[in-house]
């Protein structure tokens, strides 16, 4: 996974790839969020670019982490279809030759 202000889902990516660059990315966002509640306290200077930039980061990776679960979801959905209309009794061409 390459980290951008965007996900790109792999053309070969399977839902497995997929649901581990989401959690990959939720850790990310865990990560982020736990320094930053960690790092500011009562007497701290707030830096407002700093944090809206910080909470733009976290909103981007949770948005990344999101387009890679739904595209999981998909394929997965696909898959289940696909193996339903692939039932032994009356196999549709397309699923002729599969083992």
């Amino acid at each position: 996974m390459r980290l951008s202000d965007a996900y790109h889902v792999a053309a070969d990516a399977s839902a497995d790839d997929l649901l581990d660059d989401a959690v990959t990315l939720l850790d990310y966002a865990y990560s982020v969020a736990n320094a930053m509640s960690h790092s500011i306290t009562e007497n701290t200077e707030m830096d407002s670019h700093h944090i809206a930039g910080t909470f733009a980061a976290l909103a981007t990776f949770i948005d990344m982490a999101q387009s890679s679960s739904n595209h999981a979801q998909v394929q997965l959905r696909y898959a289940r279809r696909e193996a339903k209309s692939c039932a032994p009794s009356q196999p549709p061409p397309a699923c002729r030759g599969r083992s």
